[in-house]
């Protein structure tokens, strides 16, 4: 099961740049380019088609690791 974003994101960009897999989008129209469906408007989400836990990356993913808000969820 992929990692989530909660609505407790204040958009601060620090888990988008860390995630190895680019599963990590902002709400500011990336998602379009990719045509993808955007899973939140008002904040950053991850796709779950490309998150994988980092389960051959970290035992802690980067992004819950890096995230001040503490709103990276499994």
């Amino acid at each position: 099961m992929a990692h989530w974003i909660t609505s407790d994101c204040i958009n601060c960009r620090a888990c988008e740049p860390v995630c190895p897999r680019g599963a990590i989008y902002s709400n500011d129209g990336d998602f379009l380019i990719l045509k993808i469906k955007p899973l939140s408007v008002d904040h950053f989400f991850i796709n779950p088609a490309e998150c994988n836990d980092c389960k051959d990356f970290n035992n802690i993913p980067p992004c819950v690791e890096i995230c001040p808000m503490n709103c990276i969820n499994k």
